[in-house]
């Protein structure tokens, strides 16, 4: 069980300013369901979640305080383009406890239009949100996609869960599509001077006529 440690959120800071300073901004589900806000330095939180077990259960010492909290990461926010980790929510549990949880998807190969530069790999989602209990939870889920065509996807459906878990994302949800890529578009050419007269039409034609 991997461990950190936190600080209350300091008052009257935006979250973006915490974040300049190598802060994550940080919400804490107690069991009484009530929600304290917390910080803690980024490479910590992100030490902690890659060492958590099953569900990511992460052991949380709240700085001045005494005893730690069993928690699991409920779900967190990152940057499209760049992953930067920009917020993180935890919730208290017991290890026999049921709950809904994000699980980072990781896939597993490359499609063959992808490798050869003809086509685009699309992963619009980085988690499935699974239910079950907290000591059978994943650490993540893998997809092959090696045999992913053009024109194909995996759905949320699609994918076989471990024992015990039920699928909380839409099974419709797509996770990752191959499409082709787009061909660069030409300019169309321009006639030379010197060429064949253009065909006049309308009042011009009449009084040439």
């Amino acid at each position: 069980m991997s461990s950190l440690q936190v600080e209350p959120r300091e008052e009257n800071v935006a979250p973006k300013h915490l974040r300049k300073r190598g802060l994550v901004p940080m919400a804490l589900v107690d069991d009484q369901k009530q929600i304290r806000l917390v910080q803690a330095p980024v490479t910590e939180v992100k030490r902690a979640i890659s060492q958590a077990h099953g569900a990511g259960v992460v052991e949380v010492q709240i700085s001045g305080e005494k005893g730690t909290l069993n928690t699991v990461v409920k779900g967190y926010e990152q940057e499209v383009l760049t992953r930067r980790l920009l917020s993180v929510t935890l919730m208290q549990v017991s290890m026999d406890e049921e709950i809904t949880v994000d699980v980072p998807i990781v896939s597993l190969g490359t499609p063959e239009a992808v490798e050869a530069g003809t086509a685009l790999l699309n992963h619009p989602l980085s988690a499935l949100k699974l239910k079950g209990k907290v000591k059978d939870m994943p650490d993540q889920i893998e997809v092959d996609i090696s045999h992913l065509e053009v024109g194909h996807h995996i759905n949320a459906g699609d994918i076989t869960l471990p024992p015990g878990m039920t699928l909380a994302t839409s099974p419709d949800a797509t996770l990752f599509s191959v499409q082709i890529a787009r061909e660069e578009v030409l300019e169309p050419e321009v006639a030379e001077e010197g060429g064949a007269e253009p065909e006049v039409i309308g009042e011009e034609a009449t009084e040439q006529a």
